[in-house]
């Protein structure tokens, strides 16, 4: 039985924006400015509530703090707003802002961002698809120690390898 790359990398896109993993919340929460890490607290609380109870205006809120948080400089905030805006949650769709607070939790070494990038790039959702780009961004993730680029790397290398297969 051949595994589907495709559709396990994208539950494994939308696990890494949850903030309902577990330590998420407080495990990349670093001093600095003003009340980002109250903001970025809140806007997971919100993200869950309305995972957990299907709350639609849950997902307003959490863009909200999450808006809040990454403009005080949050890169995971950053990276959630991003990916809020791709997939028209919480605010109206659109690639622009999108890429634009990605770009930000890139360049301060999100490895969960560049993995998700990677995710985007592979299935051709909020990007064109392209393998080689896929590629560059998952063996980024996994130089910055995100503990599922690495399988990810191997599974498009074995993908490009299979004689079914071609890219």
């Amino acid at each position: 039985m051949t595994k589907n790359p495709a559709s396990s990398l994208y539950s494994l896109m939308r696990l890494q924006l949850s903030p309902a993993c577990p330590g998420q919340a407080r495990g990349g929460l670093q001093g600095g400015k003003g009340g980002y890490q109250q903001s970025y607290l809140a806007a997971n609380g919100w993200f869950l509530r309305a995972a957990q109870q299907e709350d639609s205006t849950a997902h307003s809120k959490a863009a909200f703090w999450y808006n809040k948080a990454a403009h005080n400089g949050s890169a995971k905030a950053q990276s959630n707003l991003g990916f809020l805006y791709i997939k028209d949650d919480g605010v109206e769709k659109n690639n622009k802002p999108a890429m634009l607070w990605l770009g930000m939790a890139v360049k301060q070494g999100n490895a969960s961002t560049q993995f998700n990038l990677g995710c985007m790039y592979y299935m051709g959702d909020g990007a064109p698809v392209n393998y080689d780009k896929a590629m560059a961004w998952f063996s980024n993730a996994a130089k910055g120690g995100h503990s599922l680029a690495l399988q990810a790397c191997k599974d498009i290398q074995d993908e490009r390898t299979s004689p079914n297969l071609s890219y």
